[in-house]
């Protein structure tokens, strides 16, 4: 269906529901989204990257990477295969042309492609090891992007998905981004989310240690102190090389030194993982940038749609 045609349609859907309070609404069909949906595909590179990491350190009972906890050897394996093939079927424009999945890795999977998508075994040893995993995935996407020979220097644009928490993608054209503009997808709003964002904040370390240069603004998110705010997901982060790179390196940054401070003050036999630093640290990217330099999800864009 012509892209004019699906916005004219969004258009009028928002008018049914809300009425004529649905053209003042941020979360009604916005010129950028309309910009982004008519964009013609360039022949730039853009990578899809997702992660499958399974640390030592502590186990977690949901989200990202709760299967990679059900089985060892062929039946963990098997799992990630499961998740790959599941979200091509329901997504198969992440193999479309000029586009490549790619799925960082530490199961015993074999370099190379399978079924059109690229894996790629990294070693998560050592302080990464003892990371939680949905921490780690984002050091050694960083470190896979910057470095490994079938990547670095080779792509224009670049996503990290969640396995599990993205069900359905669809990227936007990588000529359609501005080249200053973050990609971060919208968890949820309200005081409760906004309350636990604060809580993995202050628990973790990180707003008194790595983000304690924030601006005020991103501070009184980190507090709890800003009511009614709506926090982004570090289920969809991305955009081109001059946007993504440089964040994604200071997340990658954040978060291995975060850790290495806390491991360092707990001692060798100390358990040091913590959940939710990805969100924290995202986050606050997030918030540190012009509103022109950042596309958001539901309401205000359309990185995704609402999760909750």
């Amino acid at each position: 269906m012509p892209a004019d045609t699906l916005s004219r349609l969004a258009d009028a859907a928002a008018v049914a529901l809300f009425g004529d309070a649905a053209r003042r609404l941020p979360f009604a069909v916005t010129p950028r989204m309309k910009e982004i949906a008519s964009a013609t595909a360039a022949p730039a590179r853009s990578l899809i990257v997702a992660a499958y990491i399974v640390g030592t350190g502590v186990l977690h009972s949901r989200g990202t990477f709760s299967a990679t906890l059900r089985g060892e050897g062929a039946a963990r394996n098997a799992s990630l295969h499961g998740l790959v093939d599941a979200m091509v079927a329901r997504s198969p424009g992440l193999c479309a042309p000029g586009t490549s999945l790619v799925i960082v890795h530490n199961v015993d999977v074999a370099d190379g492609l399978r079924g059109g998508v690229e894996y790629v075994r990294v070693a998560a040893d050592g302080l990464l090891g003892r990371m939680a995993p949905n921490s780690a995935r984002f050091v050694l996407i960083d470190r896979v992007l910057r470095t490994h020979p079938r990547y670095a220097d080779r792509w224009a644009c670049a996503f990290a998905v969640d396995l599990a928490d993205v069900d359905v993608l669809r990227a936007p054209p990588c000529a359609a981004l501005r080249d200053d503009e973050l990609v971060v997808g919208q968890d949820g709003c309200g005081a409760k989310l906004g309350g636990w964002l604060a809580g993995r904040a202050r628990r973790s370390g990180l707003l008194e240690h790595e983000l304690n240069g924030s601006s005020a603004r991103t501070r009184a998110l980190l507090s709890g102190r800003s009511e009614g705010s709506c926090i982004y997901s570090a289920a969809i982060v991305g955009g081109r090389r001059a946007a993504f790179a440089p964040a994604l390196a200071t997340v990658a940054h954040q978060l291995r030194a975060n850790f290495a401070r806390r491991a360092a003050a707990a001692g060798a036999d100390g358990t040091v993982p913590f959940w939710g630093e990805d969100m924290v640290v995202w986050n606050a990217i997030a918030r540190e940038r012009p509103p022109s330099a950042l596309l958001a999800g539901y309401p205000h864009g359309p990185a995704n749609l609402p999760m909750y």
